[in-house]
């Protein structure tokens, strides 16, 4: 399926606008998640389009990073997840053809399991734990190796199912060579 110059001018477009309107203030968060999943999912968007609208997820419910001081950042991610954004995150961290695409998707997930047991279950029940681990086992960049231990990390922070579940993925095995071997790596984790 080709696109022509004008239909992927407009889905760029459209995806920039997005991207503006998930750093806005306004409180129409859950048109947004919305709109921005039905992005993420849709086969004709092409992945660089896929990259910045799983950003903008990623910004939208994690809004302290605006300076979004009087929004309850809890009621931004309630909006990512009932839009279904962590099954596409998820799906994109599966599905992408691109390693840059697949860290977008890492990060929109550590942004929604920070500190909320809720999305920490979520996102382990949407499977995305074995494709974490799949992908800091596959990981050609350092950038994608640092996104898949941080993500890991916060998925399994203060949960010991999930934590289990790692080892039981496979992950402890790569995590422990990275923290022997990627000190740049864990350095950029811990930061």
């Amino acid at each position: 399926l080709s696109l022509s110059l004008e239909a992927a001018a407009a889905q760029h477009y459209a995806a920039m606008a997005l991207w503006n309107l998930a750093q806005s203030t306004d409180h129409n968060n859950r048109v947004i998640a919305a709109l921005l999943v039905g992005h993420l999912v849709s086969p004709a968007v092409p992945e660089a389009h896929k990259v910045r609208a799983a950003s903008a997820l990623s910004q939208l419910a994690d809004r302290r990073h605006l300076g979004a001081d009087s929004a309850d950042p809890l009621t931004h991610k309630a909006a990512v997840v009932r839009a279904g954004g962590i099954e596409a995150m998820v799906r994109l961290l599966q599905e992408g053809e691109e390693e840059r695409t697949k860290v977008a998707a890492v990060r929109a997930l550590c942004g929604l399991v920070l500190r909320d047991a809720t999305c920490q279950d979520a996102v382990a029940n949407a499977g995305a734990i074995a494709h974490l681990v799949e992908l800091l086992k596959a990981a050609h960049t350092e950038e994608a190796k640092t996104a898949a231990a941080l993500a890991l990390w916060r998925v399994s922070e203060r949960h010991a199912v999930n934590a289990a579940a790692v080892i039981v993925a496979g992950g402890e095995a790569p995590l422990r060579e990275l923290s022997k071997t990627g000190v740049t790596v864990l350095a950029r984790v811990a930061a």
